[in-house]
């Protein structure tokens, strides 16, 4: 028998006798198993029938059923179907005891979830066998027939029918059953087992046969029905005559057998608590005597499960030559649903069949000849379809957003919320999506509690993180994904307008400032207000994601106007997203609004000029492909940077005590970066975290940088150095998305020029506080203010000294009435912090 195992996937699915040499039988260890059962029992049934003609009114019983067990999908179905061509092909071998195939007589699978109504499968087991004899007796009364039967034997086995009915009494006296159904009523047991015996015996001779094979299938599908059905198996085909054969998966059997006796064995409104616990031991052993003696353990065969046959499978066709294992295949999958993607963290927990069934369907709806070509609408959803079936979140969302885009009218805006793996408020749709199971709350919420001080305790504005989210969603508020912990507001990552001010006003050209006003644009966010009324411009990463995303995928007519919607609209990713109206307060003045419409019109032109040469130095790349394919990529870039921008961001703020706008967006190119190369190495990449070092010698210059942290370069000669498919677009891959114009503006793999420092500075955070203590205990003493300024380095009293001269204060000891020291200094203070001219 060959070892070599197949699926044809042109072969039309009802044709299931795999019993030839073509190795489409996958169970052929069982098959072996089921030979010699059969022949075991054979064996039984012949001696059963010697001792039949001794004493013809004693009756044997024999548990004899031969159960094939295994888990959902393993091919038990295609197993029974193909039984009797199992026995006919071993017979027709040379075997030492020169059995005939002539000797076992195969029914008809019964399938227990076919009965109707009522139907007892007692009533079954007897018509299928009646069904039988009478084509036997009427193919044998035709005059080509060549085989007779003699009116002795149909007398003989009418009779033995006849008797096996009226020994069931008169009708009145059992409840109004009638037929065969009186068997299960009838109190004279051993007369009924008797004449049972009689029927079949008399089955078998007209049939020609020695014993009878009965298979059963699904048993276990059939909850309301499987005791029922086993206990026929128990009493009825307990007869020597009768070789059932029954599939099933065993851990199901225990259940339902289990709950068969729990409902006898103690009563659940009992307040007798030891009864109870009684009971339930009493219906526990129970339940494995009763299996152990209806299946014996060796009568019992174990199917392979899939991962044993994989091993050796081949897929073929009926219309090529071609084979391919299943690691080719399965490589076919990747290469088109996991475009580029070749690590196992990047492809981990695919919707893998877990069973012959599950995998026959999955290469009968996505078969390798469709595979092999472009993608399409109709393949993609196929495999939305299969993940669907399998509740595997992040394929189903992969497949989904790949159709969105694939399907994006040119003429209509580029928004990353539309597509569901990158927006957890659409995969919460509970009547779409009832099997989506992850926690996306209490997820979102335990990571804000990482924010947490060493104390424990959250400050006033991690608070309003959390209040943000339970205004947002709710406690059943399950995503089919996991999701990466969203920017949350952060009173250290921010941008002043004082500082925005004095260092644009230091640029001295052009140019300059329109790259600075870029980076502004792009990674911070600012139309909301503090609590101190004070305007500052938060850092977030998510707008310039959806930019690159977009400049690899976009098909628009208009990119300009694409880039100015997406630098007009809120970080997608940042918790001022996920609930609008509980944002701090939006609106700036309309000069403000001016200016910044002004910039962001100014930002878009600029970008969209830079991505359109981008895009054209690398046709090449882009021609390769249909850029829909990268959505799965994107999605695992997705997750894999904002998880590691969380960790970086919410580090003790003493770790990043000089901390600018150029540092942030360095760490997200790194990391986003880094997160792809992980993505595309097929093996070993180093899964560790970049760019989270405080040594900023080493952050701002990259070649100090590659010696400091070796993780993104050791992943790089990772990726340069292997040979595998689709190497030179995973290469070129990296380099188009680190060439890409969003880190050209901060000066990718050059030295950085630190602009816009973020938070407060130290002089700044030294006047809010004597602020704040000003307001706590009313007017001071000017001498005791006068120690507070003269305890400011020498750098900052120079500054301090300024905002006093530019706000007409002729000097610190002129401030003699403190009334008016609180007027100028909290002027002082305020100018300071808003950055206002004097």
């Amino acid at each position: 028998m060959t070892n070599i195992l197949k699926l044809n996937y042109t072969k039309a699915e009802y044709l299931d006798d795999y019993s030839d040499s073509s190795g489409e039988f996958w169970q052929y260890e069982a098959q072996e198993s089921l030979i010699n059962k059969l022949e075991i029992t054979l064996r039984e049934a012949k001696e059963y029938k010697e001792n039949r003609k001794q004493d013809n009114n004693k009756t044997w019983l024999s548990h004899n059923a031969i159960l094939v067990s295994g888990q959902r999908g393993t091919g038990k179905t295609v197993f029974l179907r193909n039984c009797e061509k199992l026995w006919i092909k071993a017979c027709k071998k040379k075997n030492p005891n020169n059995i005939q195939e002539e000797e076992l007589k195969f029914l008809n699978v019964i399938d227990p979830t076919m009965l109707v109504n009522n139907d007892h499968f007692s009533n079954v087991i007897i018509a299928q066998i009646y069904y039988v004899v009478e084509k036997k007796i009427k193919s044998s009364s035709g005059c080509n027939s060549v085989s007779s039967v003699s009116e002795q034997e149909k007398t003989h086995f009418y009779n033995s029918l006849k008797k096996l009915a009226d020994a069931l009494g008169k009708k009145d006296d059992f409840n109004g059953h009638s037929g065969i159904d009186k068997i299960l009523q009838y109190n004279s047991g051993i007369q009924i087992e008797s004449y049972f015996h009689l029927f079949i015996e008399s089955a078998i001779n007209l049939l020609g046969c020695k014993a009878l094979v009965l298979p059963i299938d699904d048993v276990d599908m059939a909850l309301g029905r499987a005791f029922e059905v086993v206990d026929d198996v128990r009493r009825l085909l307990g007869c020597p005559y009768i070789i059932p054969i029954v599939s099933g998966d065993m851990r199901l059997y225990e259940q339902m057998t289990n709950v068969h006796f729990d409902k006898n064995a103690y009563d659940n409104e009992s307040k007798n608590e030891d009864l109870i616990a009684e009971g339930i031991l009493v219906s526990k052993e129970l339940t494995t005597s009763y299996l152990t003696k209806v299946f014996p353990n060796q009568m019992r065969i174990g199917l392979r499960p899939i991962p044993q046959i994989i091993q050796k499978l081949r897929i073929i066709s009926d219309f090529n030559d071609d084979e391919l294992i299943i690691s080719e295949y399965y490589n076919l999958i990747f290469n088109r649903f996991y475009f580029l993607c070749s690590n196992e963290e990047a492809i981990n927990h695919w919707p893998e069949p877990e069973s012959a069934r599950e995998l026959t369907q999955l290469v009968r709806s996505i078969n390798p000849e469709i595979l092999s070509h472009k993608s399409n609408d109709i393949i993609w959803r196929d495999f939305q379809n299969w993940a669907e079936q399998k509740k595997n979140g992040v394929a189903f969302t992969n497949a989904m957003s790949w159709l969105s885009l694939n399907n994006l009218d040119v003429e209509i805006p580029f928004n990353i919320e539309s597509l569901i793996s990158f927006n957890p408020k659409m995969q919460m749709d509970k009547d779409r999506y009832p099997w989506a199971k992850k926690d996306f709350v209490e997820s979102q919420i335990e990571a804000v509690k990482s924010m947490a001080s060493v104390s424990k305790q959250l400050s006033a504005q991690q608070n309003g993180n959390l209040s943000i989210i339970e205004s947002a969603f709710n406690k059943d508020s399950y995503t089919l994904r996991s999701m990466p912990p969203y920017e949350f507001f952060d009173d250290k990552k921010y941008v002043t307008q004082g500082v925005i001010k004095n260092t644009i006003s230091s640029f001295p050209n052009e140019n300059k400032l329109i790259n600075a006003n870029l980076l502004l644009d792009v990674y911070t966010y600012g139309d909301y207000y503090s609590s101190l009324s004070n305007t500052y411009q938060y850092v977030f990463c998510s707008r310039a994601f959806e930019l690159i995303l977009f400049s690899f995928v976009n098909k628009s007519l208009d990119v300009e106007k694409d880039i100015y919607n997406i630098l007009g609209r809120r970080p997608f990713y940042s918790i001022f997203n996920s609930n609008p109206t509980k944002v701090i307060q939006d609106g700036d003045s309309e000069e403000e609004l001016e200016k910044t419409k002004d910039s962001k019109v100014e930002s878009s032109r600029l970008l969209a000029q830079k991505i359109n040469t981008w895009k054209a130095d690398h046709a090449t790349f882009f021609n390769e492909m249909n850029t829909s394919d990268l959505i799965s990529i994107f999605s695992y870039m997705f997750n894999k940077t904002f998880s590691a921008l969380h960790l970086y961001k919410f580090k003790s703020n003493k770790s990043y005590p000089d901390e600018h706008l150029t540092d942030l967006a360095r760490r997200f190119e790194l990391t986003l970066v880094n997160s792809a190369m992980t993505a595309l190495i097929k093996d070993n990449a180093i899964n560790a975290n970049v760019a989270l070092t405080d040594n900023y010698n080493t952050l701002r210059n990259y070649n100090e940088f590659v010696r400091y942290d070796r993780v993104i370069t050791r992943n790089e000669d990772i990726l340069n150095n292997e040979s595998n498919d689709n190497h030179y677009l995973k290469v070129q891959f990296i380099k188009v998305l680190w060439g890409h114009p969003i880190f050209e503006i901060n000066n990718s793999k050059g030295t950085l020029e630190t602009l816009f420092s973020l938070g407060r500075g130290e002089l700044e955070s030294k006047l809010v506080k004597l602020r704040k203590d000003f307001e706590l205990k009313d007017l001071k003493l000017v001498s005791a203010l006068k120690k507070r300024l003269d305890a400011l380095d020498e750098k900052n009293k120079n500054k301090l000294d300024t905002f006093i001269k530019e706000n007409n204060i002729t000097s610190k000891t002129s401030l003699v009435e403190p009334k008016e020291l609180n007027a100028n200094l909290l002027k002082a203070i305020q100018l300071y912090i808003e950055g206002d001219d004097a």
